[in-house]
């Protein structure tokens, strides 16, 4: 692959290739591209979930926050997180 990159781009390339992360840059440059995907899709459909939220919202579709469970939910995350 024969690819100009920007200085900050290509030094890293470099780095990658030269620590053997990857076969070659091609490698490279498709894993990159692979996990830009998972985060574009994981973007657009938390863009989704806003959009269709916020609609609900304008619809009056909304229940009052409740902080003291949503504080007991994280707490109780946290712990099961911790002890694992």
């Amino acid at each position: 692959m024969n690819t100009t990159y920007p200085p900050e781009i290509q030094e890293f390339v470099e780095r990658e290739l030269e620590r053997g992360a990857h076969v070659d840059e091609e490698h490279l440059i498709v894993a990159a591209l692979r996990v830009y995907r998972e985060l574009k899709t994981r973007h657009d459909a938390l863009r989704a979930d806003v959009a269709r939220s916020l609609a609900q919202a304008e619809r009056g579709e909304v229940a009052p926050l409740d902080t003291e469970a949503t504080k007991a939910e994280a707490r109780r995350r946290f712990i099961d997180h911790e002890q694992k």
